[in-house]
């Protein structure tokens, strides 16, 4: 049962029904948009090589040249979050695409305890709510 905060006003829930309303709209948006496909990007082959060799156990280098140089451009952040999937599933990208969409609703809810702690519920719930709602540019 919802704990109803009787100090609130009607437009702060209603803020709140918001955030929840766009941030599951986001996430069936995200889910239904996902396909197996590999889009032709850079950043996304070189991510998932680097996935690949620290999976199985090359450390960060680049597997996708003939001498296997270290890796010196991008962060071993997501390559390291990528590396379970790769190690279980192999190259699984529709996986990889729910793991991003996951990560995104994550982030969406620690938005919203951000903001909350440094500004007003109503303030935090719109900040949430226009965040889920913005479409970004493919290009």
């Amino acid at each position: 049962m919802a704990v109803v905060d009787p100090n609130a006003s009607k437009l702060e829930r209603f803020a709140r029904k918001g955030v929840l309303l766009s941030v599951l709209f986001f996430a069936v948006l995200s889910m239904a948009a996902l396909d197996h496909e590999l889009k032709v990007q850079h950043d996304s082959g070189v991510y998932i090589a680097l996935a690949k060799s620290l999976s199985s156990g090359q450390g960060y280098r680049e597997i996708f040249y003939a001498d296997s140089p270290l890796h010196t451009l991008y962060p071993p952040v997501f390559p390291l979050l990528l590396a379970p999937l790769t190690y279980f599933r192999g190259l699984d990208f529709l996986a990889m695409k729910v793991m991003v969409v996951v990560m995104a609703i994550l982030a969406l809810y620690l938005t919203y305890v951000f903001h909350r702690a440094v500004t007003s519920d109503l303030i935090a719930c719109l900040v949430v709510i226009f965040t889920a709602s913005s479409i970004p540019n493919p290009s």
